[in-house]
C-alpha cells in the first residue's frame, strides 16, 4: 500500500525517471539515474529539516525509490538491470541514511524466491539479486562501515551471492566475481571472519578438483587471508 500511495503522490517527472533508468540509450539512463538522485536528495534533505519526520528516517519518496530500483533489477525489459543497478550504486554512494543493511533487507523481501516461482520467474529473481548485490559492493559503502556492521554485512552478503551461485550453474562465475569484489575491499579480518566460512565450502578437496569459479574465489581469498590459514587451501 505504501508504495502505490507514494507513487502517486510523487511528480510525474520523478516518476519519469524510472522508465527512463530501462532505456536502450545510455545518455537516457546517466541522466535519467542523476536526475532521480538529485530530486530524492532534495526530497529527503526537506523531509529531515521538518516535524513530519517523527523519528521516520526515510521520506515516503525515498522509501518508494530504493523498493522500486531493487525491485527494478529483476526486470528483463531493455535496459533495466543496467539503469536501476548504476542508480542504486549512486543512490548508495550520495545518501549516507540509505545504508547497506537496507539495501540487503530489500533484497531479501522485494526478490523474494519461492518455491512457486520456475523458469524466467525464477531466472529474472536471481539476476535481480546478483545484480542488486554487485551494485552494494560497488557503492563502496561496506567498507567504509564501523568494524562490527561491515563484518556482519559482510556475512549477509556472501552467503547471498553464493546462495545465487548455488541456484544455477550459469550464475556461479558471475556470482563469484561479485564475491572477489567484495574480498577486494574489505578488511583482512573481516574476510577471514565473515566471507571464509560461507566460501570455504565451495573448495573442498585437492586443487585439481576445484571449479573454475572456485579458484578465483581462492586466489581473491589468498590476498586477504593469513598465512596459517592460506597454506590449508593453497599449496
Amino acid at each position: 500500500f505504501l508504495c502505490l500511495a507514494t507513487s502517486r503522490s510523487m511528480a510525474a517527472t520523478v516518476l519519469s525517471y524510472f522508465w527512463e533508468l530501462a532505456s536502450l540509450d545510455v545518455d537516457r539512463r546517466v541522466k535519467a539515474a542523476s536526475s532521480l538522485i538529485a530530486a530524492l536528495n532534495t526530497a529527503q534533505s526537506e523531509f529531515a529539516a521538518t516535524s513530519a519526520a517523527g523519528g521516520q528516517p526515510l521520506c515516503p519518496d525515498l522509501e518508494y525509490a530504493v523498493r522500486r530500483l531493487v525491485r527494478g533489477l529483476a526486470s528483463p525489459r531493455d535496459g533495466a538491470r543496467q539503469g536501476f543497478g548504476a542508480a542504486l550504486i549512486e543512490l548508495c554512494a550520495a545518501l549516507e541514511i540509505v545504508t547497506p543493511e537496507l539495501i540487503l533487507e530489500q533484497i531479501e523481501s522485494t526478490l523474494q524466491l519461492t518455491g512457486a516461482a520456475k523458469g524466467s520467474e525464477e531466472r529474472d529473481v536471481l539476476f535481480g539479486r546478483l545484480f542488486a548485490c554487485s551494485a552494494l559492493v560497488r557503492s563502496h559503502r561496506i567498507a567504509a562501515l564501523p568494524a562490527e556492521r561491515q563484518s556482519a554485512t559482510a556475512a549477509r552478503l556472501s552467503a547471498l551471492l553464493i546462495a545465487v551461485g548455488g541456484a544455477k550453474a550459469f550464475l556461479q562465475e558471475p556470482a563469484a566475481a561479485v564475491t572477489c569484489e567484495l574480498i577486494r575491499t574489505l578488511d583482512p579480518s573481516v574476510v577471514e571472519e565473515s566471507v571464509w566460512p560461507t566460501v570455504a565450502p565451495l573448495l573442498p578437496g585437492p586443487l585439481a578438483g576445484w571449479s573454475p569459479h572456485g579458484l578465483m574465489l581462492a586466489l581473491a581469498l589468498a590476498r586477504k587471508l593469513p598465512p596459517a590459514r592460506l597454506a590449508t587451501l593453497l599449496p
